[in-house]
């Protein structure tokens, strides 16, 4: 089964991502986005196979990977009505709103069961903050009960601004101030979870050189 109906990633990748393989495959996708925050990094780093499959024996790694993905608001994902009448939802993202979780959380609840002190304290401040975005975009006029929703359509959708003041002293200001406020926090905290989770182990599996 197809796991995102949006079964492809923008960034130059494209690959079916099916329930069966998506986890061994989202490793790829954060590799490609690795943050280069410093303008002489640009092209220095290449995406690589060389290390083949040991990084998907590595299950804490991918869990870091599951994690990093359905938080990231480079993760296009979105859930919506198609012109077919039909409802495609995102289950690449944490909404546990609904009864019908996506599959990404699920997984991320196996593995939390399976597994003694599965997360560490980064990462369930990580979840907290994404609990408190999640709590204040339903407070918003736009959001609908009926979709799971990721980070980047909340942002997209829900997370929206006004312009205050004129001429040059004219700036954007968030209509809702919590949901921006949280927003911002998670990007923040994210960006250094990549560097202490995910970014040493890119380089020892070849993902990255």
């Amino acid at each position: 089964h197809i796991l995102l109906r949006q079964n492809y990633f923008r960034h130059g990748l494209v690959f079916n991502l099916r329930s069966d393989n998506y986890l061994d495959m989202l490793p790829m996708w954060c590799a490609k986005v690795f943050p280069q925050d410093n303008w002489f990094e640009k092209d220095v780093y290449n995406t690589t196979s060389d290390g083949g499959d040991a990084y998907t024996h590595d299950s804490q790694f991918l869990k870091s990977c599951l994690i990093y993905t359905c938080l990231s608001n480079q993760n296009k994902c979105i859930s919506f009505d198609g012109s077919d009448g039909r409802r495609y939802q995102n289950e690449l993202c944490f909404d546990s709103s609904r009864e019908d979780k996506p599959l990404a959380l699920r997984d991320l609840e196996k593995y939390i069961a399976a597994h003694k002190n599965a997360l560490d304290a980064d990462e369930k401040e990580l979840l907290g903050v994404w609990n408190q975005v999640l709590t204040e975009a339903k407070k918003t006029p736009g959001y609908n009960p009926e979709f799971n929703y990721g980070v980047y359509q909340i942002i997209q959708e829900l997370n929206t601004f006004h312009e205050a003041g004129r001429g040059k002293s004219k700036t954007k200001q968030p209509d809702y101030p919590a949901l921006n406020g949280h927003v911002e926090t998670l990007r923040a905290k994210l960006k250094e979870y990549y560097k202490s989770h995910l970014s040493k182990k890119m380089f020892k599996y070849e993902l990255l050189k």
